[in-house]
């Protein structure tokens, strides 16, 4: 099943806003040269001043029309992503991405930039605004998601992932004086977390090779990490990871998604 990726404003960012700005500005122009606006004086414009206007106006249209479309509708389902400007529709396998980066001021209003292997329909380059709950002040989720699809398609490839991970050990913190230690091959959970002599046969320390699998869910409002399940082999049940601030969720994810090469990581939304 398809998953939108994209914001549902993209139409109107994209179409109406542009079309309303160009028939605004150009009605303003034709009234200026009816003489229907005046200037400071109460007179008619004088035609230098009308010049310099219709240049302004010139050059302003150039722009918006140049953004009609620019900003694409993306959504994604299994290892494709499928790209329209609302006229036509393109699939891009995930492993035509190379990078995904925002783009914009970190305070303001950013897009999603995906750059591809080869040249598309669209170009090189995918630009999309992200659901308008995580379009202000980073992308971080958005990022995060498309990256994480693409290292698990690179692992079921046997591929070496495009996008780099940092291999130290980090130590995450809850609030219930619960501690995370993310290694290079293995997770600890529990207060002993927090003894850096912790032996690997003791019970809370899990090796990636021993899991069966992990379960990411997000929550389908704000894609946020809610919690992260995993399940070793030959255990009965999953544990679940929890109680994390939102920002050291998205981090643990990351890193699980990154390090845990050989274990399915399903994607769960609720």
């Amino acid at each position: 099943m398809r998953r939108t990726l994209s914001s549902r404003t993209t139409f109107l960012w994209n179409f109406v806003l542009p079309i309303v700005l160009i028939g605004g500005l150009s009605c303003l122009l034709l009234l200026c040269w009816l003489g229907k606006i005046a200037g400071k004086d109460g007179k008619p414009m004088s035609i230098e001043v009308l010049g310099v206007f219709t240049l302004m106006w010139a050059l302003v249209m150039v722009g918006l029309v140049k953004s009609l479309g620019f900003l694409k509708r993306v959504e994604v389902e299994g290892d494709a992503l499928y790209v329209s400007n609302y006229v036509t529709e393109v699939r891009i396998p995930l492993s035509e991405v190379t990078d995904v980066r925002e783009s914009g001021h970190p305070k303001g209003l950013t897009t999603v930039s995906i750059a591809l292997r080869n040249p598309s329909a669209f170009g090189q380059s995918i630009e999309f605004l992200p659901r308008l709950s995580r379009c202000w002040a980073g992308m971080g989720p958005t990022i995060r998601e498309v990256q994480a699809l693409c290292r698990q398609l690179s692992a079921k490839k046997g591929d070496d992932p495009a996008m780099p991970f940092d291999p130290t050990e980090k130590i995450f913190e809850a609030g219930d004086n619960c501690v995370l230690r993310v290694g290079q091959d293995y997770i600890l959970c529990g207060l002993a977390g927090r003894d850096s002599d912790f032996q690997p046969g003791e019970q809370d320390k899990v090796l990636f090779k021993d899991l069966d699998h992990i379960t990411v869910i997000r929550s389908k409002k704000s894609g946020r990490v809610t919690g992260i399940d995993y399940e070793v082999k030959g255990n009965p049940g999953p544990f679940q990871i929890g109680g994390y601030t939102p920002i050291d969720m998205e981090e643990i994810a990351r890193l699980l998604e990154s390090r845990a090469k050989n274990v399915p990581i399903k994607a769960l939304y609720e």
